[in-house]
């Protein structure tokens, strides 16, 4: 796995073997910044399930200025990933916790994100969850986009639910489905 863009495009990142993580397809990041590309430049970004950290580090090396990783169980591979890439502590943020702790924590703290990726394991809910949870749109500044991956079987139901958003984009990769996210006007 490897970074596919940008100021580190080509840098090769951990990725771990197993069923822990699912990291982001390099095809699929590819295709996610060749859109958001325009809008990068010096934004903070958050990856929520972050795994190993491929499409918050994929947004550094794009331009932005700051990205927060939220993942439960995997901040060595955010760590390892930081260092290959020779980021300092100064351009990045790891929250140990489930997606409702970290976006707590980051609204408490009055951070604006103006891109929130999550791509969290398939067919839970998650995705659903997250739309509905306040503090995600608390977060994504005005104009922003929430970017997430959702698996074919779950999106129409996520798309049939959606109060206080609206779909701007949406691509399928496989039986994977990305979709961005904008606040709806109220």
């Amino acid at each position: 796995m490897h970074i596919t863009s940008g100021q580190f495009k080509g840098i090769p990142i951990f990725a771990p073997r197993g069923m822990d993580v699912r990291p982001t397809l390099s095809k699929t990041r590819q295709a996610i910044f060749n859109i958001l590309r325009p809008y990068i430049g010096g934004e903070t970004v958050v990856d929520i399930f972050s795994g190993t950290g491929a499409l918050g580090f994929e947004a550094l090396s794009n331009g932005a200025a700051f990205a927060y990783f939220i993942d439960i169980a995997n901040g060595e591979y955010i760590t390892r990933n930081a260092a290959k890439l020779r980021l300092e502590g100064s351009s990045f943020n790891y929250i140990k916790g489930d997606f409702t702790r970290g976006l707590g924590i980051l609204s408490s703290q009055g951070i604006k994100a103006g891109i929130i990726f999550a791509d969290p394991p398939y067919n839970r809910g998650f995705i659903g969850a997250l739309l509905r949870t306040k503090a995600l749109a608390d977060i994504l500044s005005d104009g922003g986009f929430f970017v997430a991956e959702i698996h074919d079987q779950e999106k129409n139901e996520v798309s049939s639910r959606l109060q206080g958003w609206k779909i701007v984009k949406e691509k399928e990769y496989g039986g994977t489905w990305v979709v961005l996210f904008t606040k709806s006007e109220v």
